[in-house]
């Protein structure tokens, strides 16, 4: 038995639309975005192969790794000036 936690990022789903927060997001870049059904294939499929951590799409995988390998204190302060225009005031 194993475990794959899938991390998508920016999908397409009712959620924005329960939380009133649709035309917020909807500022963010379209290639951000991905579709929900992509997303549960994409995740079933790495359940079935085992994979333990799985990052959808080539433009998050990318911001995932840069995350990881990049100093925390540039990442924290590129994610807090980004940020800052899509919160509600």
């Amino acid at each position: 038995m194993h475990v794959t936690a899938v991390c998508p990022g920016f999908t397409f789903t009712e959620f924005h639309d329960v939380t009133g927060t649709r035309a917020m997001v909807s500022r963010l870049p379209a290639f951000l975005w991905m579709d929900a059904p992509s997303v549960a294939r994409r995740g079933f499929d790495a359940v079935m192969r085992g994979t333990p951590v799985y990052v959808p799409g080539k433009v998050h995988s990318t911001l995932a790794t840069l995350a990881r390998i990049l100093p925390q204190r540039l990442v924290t302060a590129v994610n807090r000036r980004l940020s800052r225009s899509y919160r509600k005031v």
